[in-house]
This record gives structure tokens, C-alpha cells and sequence, in this order.
């Protein structure tokens, strides 16, 4: 399979996420400072999960531009990646609405928890793919291992959530994003 394929079909379904991320923000039903006051939590937990996508969708480009070829083991972790995208929406929608209930923010670090271990998947697929190509392959094991820092915060925030404060689930989810999009960027420069 062509790579270009593979990225065309991450791009799609990844803006498809990000934009039925974005349905369940309504406008105040007053538009003053106070009605967009009351509609924080929508914007706030809408905005970790469109950050989230953002720092995988950020992350998958300097392995993929490196690469040479794409595996059937890379095309599947990628399938896999995008059926994780496509029900963001629900995700974000259960913090939202239940945002001091302690289920729904483990389900929502849970499901992070899974996006990532797809992303990690895919790249430990590409490197392999790309053993004989090594700016690609030093790419993806970069980005394993900022993968790795980010399901600790993600565990943390787990573990948090479920034994003391609630809400440290999405905000572990912003802290993670932070931080994978910090080492994309510092990656990039090491180049």
C-alpha cells in the first residue's frame, strides 16, 4: 500500500473526529459574558479532546514523511487508530454532561489510554517496516517513547481520578497532549 493512502485516510478521519468533537458546544442561551460563562465545562473538556487528537494527528508526521513503505501491520495499527478517532464524540459528550461523575471520567481516560496504544502500535509498525530507513525508524522509536510519558500522566490522572479528585482524568488528558505535542516540536529541531 501506498503511504500516501494511509495519511489521506489518518487526515480524513482525524478532522471528522475533531469536527463531531465539536457538535455538542451550543451557544449561550444568553449571549453575554455570563452565558458564555456558564457554557466553560463544554468548551473546556471539548478542547482536551481536540487537543488529544491534534498532539496524535502531530506526532504520526515525521515518521510517516520518512518513511519508505507502509506494512500490512502499519495499515491495520492505522485502521485501528481511526476507528478510536471516530467515537471521540461520544467520549467528549460523556464528560460534558457528566463531568462530576467518577465512570464517566475513567471511561474517558480509558479511551485516551486506548487511542494511544493504537498510535504506539502504528509506530512501532512503521519502524519495523523502516528498519533499513533509519530517519524513520529513529522517528518513530522518539515517538514511542513520548508515548510512553504520555500514558504515565495518563495513568496518573487514572489513578487520581479514581481515588480522589474526579476530574484529574481530562485534565491528565491536557497535560498529556502538552507534552506530546512539546517533544513533536523538540523532536523537530533535533533534525
Amino acid at each position: 500500500m501506498d503511504k500516501k493512502r494511509l495519511t489521506v485516510m489518518l487526515d480524513v478521519v482525524f478532522a471528522v473526529a475533531m469536527i463531531w468533537a465539536t457538535r455538542e458546544i451550543g451557544l449561550p442561551y444568553e449571549r453575554t459574558l455570563q452565558g458564555f460563562w456558564s457554557i466553560r465545562r463544554e468548551l473546556m473538556r471539548t478542547a482536551s479532546s481536540l487537543l488529544w487528537m491534534i498532539s496524535l494527528w502531530l506526532g504520526l508526521y515525521r515518521p510517516l514523511d520518512r518513511a519508505a513503505r507502509v506494512d500490512r501491520w502499519t495499515v491495520l495499527a492505522g485502521a485501528g487508530m481511526m476507528l478510536l478517532a471516530l467515537p471521540l464524540h461520544y467520549f467528549t459528550t460523556l464528560i460534558i454532561f457528566s463531568y462530576k461523575a467518577r465512570l464517566s471520567q475513567i471511561i474517558y481516560c480509558g479511551y485516551m489510554l486506548l487511542t494511544l496504544a493504537a498510535d504506539y502500535l502504528m509506530h512501532l509498525a512503521l519502524g519495523r517496516a523502516n528498519a533499513d530507513a533509519p530517519e524513520c525508524a529513529r522517528a518513530a522509536r522518539d515517538h514511542r517513547k513520548a508515548l510512553l510519558g504520555a500514558a504515565g500522566i495518563l495513568a496518573v490522572g487514572l489513578v487520581v481520578s479514581a481515588v480522589k479528585f474526579r476530574q484529574a482524568s481530562w485534565l491528565s488528558v491536557c497535560v498529556a497532549s502538552v507534552y506530546l505535542i512539546v517533544m513533536a516540536v523538540l523532536q523537530g529541531k533535533e533534525e
